[in-house]
């Protein structure tokens, strides 16, 4: 899926996230999206994604150079950020039987269990989510998020809580997940683990 920015302006308080940004983020490109701690980066996420909304601009969404609706953007995007939760009451098994009814799985259920037990997962598959450690739970919306069938594939610090064997598991998820078509937008504070496989850059520090 293409993405054309034209003209985004943006501002929270103080903070000025963007102004008169246009941008257009081809089909199956992979963006690192850049910038020091506090100057925007999940806010343009957001705003890339449809969660929130420009100040001014407007964000164009072409699917095969077909216009797609805000409304049904949801249906092509997958998005793992620090600010999503997880449903806490519920097993690892009742989370992956809600994601998947809402959210089309890419991958065989036998395939998905795969990643379950090379994340470690496969032991708890009947423990509440809330007994998880933090580490559990980034590698599960990992999990959920990449292995979901999308166009659009958001990540806000997609290692973050990650130990050593967690961050390769992260990257042995993702090279997986590039086998097939999507477009990337990662937001990383520079950290080369997160964002390896993003071949162009926008640096919110340079606007």
């Amino acid at each position: 899926m293409e993405i054309r920015l034209e003209n985004i302006s943006k501002r929270f308080g103080n903070t000025r996230i963007a102004t008169d940004l246009s941008l257009n983020i081809a089909s199956g490109e992979r963006w690192h999206i850049a910038g020091p701690n506090g100057r925007g980066k999940s806010t343009l996420m957001q705003i890339i994604a449809g969660y929130v909304t420009p100040d001014k601009g407007k964000i164009h969404y072409l699917d095969a150079g077909k216009p797609v609706k805000i409304d049904q953007l949801y249906k092509h995007i997958s998005l793992s950020t620090p600010y999503t939760d997880l449903i806490g009451d519920f097993t690892l098994a009742e989370q992956l039987s809600f994601h998947v009814g809402f959210k089309q799985a890419l991958y065989a259920p036998a395939e998905v269990e795969q990643w379950l037990e090379r994340a470690g997962l496969t032991a708890v598959k009947n423990r509440n989510i809330a007994q998880f450690s933090s580490g559990m739970k980034q590698k599960l919306k990992l999990i959920l998020t990449l292995c979901s069938k999308a166009d659009i594939i958001f990540l806000d610090e997609p290692c973050s809580n990650l130990d050593a064997d967690g961050r390769q598991f992260y990257a042995e998820l993702a090279q997986h997940r590039m086998q097939t078509q999507a477009t990337w937008l990662v937001c990383s504070n520079n950290i080369p683990e997160e964002h390896f496989f993003c071949t162009r850059t926008l640096d919110l520090g340079t606007l």
